[in-house]
Order: structure tokens, then C-alpha cells, then sequence
């Protein structure tokens, strides 16, 4: 990324925003087991991002 003038910053943001999608689909897949796919569930999984 930096050969392409994308400063540090910048890819620690992209980083962590992969990250934080990695967690909510992990979240998601649990709480799938528990409680039907609904508003509810969704709403779980956006907190995280």
C-alpha cells in the first residue's frame, strides 16, 4: 500500500475495518445457532462495525 501513497494511518483504518467485519460475520455465525435471521441479529452484528 505504500508504494501507492496510502499513508500509515490510512492502512491501519483499512485494517481495522477488516478486522471488525471478520468479528461481526464470527458474531453473526453465533448467534445464527440461537436466533433466527431477523432485525435483531443484523443489529448484532452492525454494533460491531
Amino acid at each position: 500500500m505504500l508504494e501507492y501513497g496510502a499513508d500509515e494511518n490510512k492502512k491501519n483504518i483499512d485494517i481495522e475495518e477488516v478486522l471488525n467485519y471478520s468479528t461481526a460475520l464470527i458474531k453473526g455465525e453465533t448467534l445464527l445457532k440461537s436466533i433466527p435471521i431477523y432485525t435483531r441479529l443484523i443489529k448484532e452484528m452492525h454494533k460491531i462495525l
